[in-house]
């Protein structure tokens, strides 16, 4: 089980990588955010509520991206190997 670091340049070329994980697990970072959400439908994606909350996207992203603070995201990035497209 892989991490996906993914911003939103090259953004459509690491959700091919993702489609391809079933296991996968994304970290949409900073205007990764504006990527469309069926790319990930179908995978664990967490976004830093920071980033969500001065983009003022909180009514916008689907209900199945998990809001995180970054003690969280250290976690993930310490517990799953990293594959960054950032």
């Amino acid at each position: 089980m892989s991490l996906y670091m993914i911003d939103r340049i090259g953004g459509e070329f690491a959700a091919e990588y993702v489609r391809l994980d079933s296991d996968a697990k994304v970290f949409l970072l900073q205007d990764g955010l504006y990527l469309s959400p069926e790319f990930f439908k179908d995978r664990e994606v967490y976004v830093l509520a920071d980033e969500v909350d001065e983009r003022g996207l909180d009514n916008v992203l689907p209900d199945f991206y998990k809001k995180v603070d970054y003690p969280d995201i250290i976690e993930l990035i310490l517990a799953n190997p990293v594959i960054s497209f950032c």
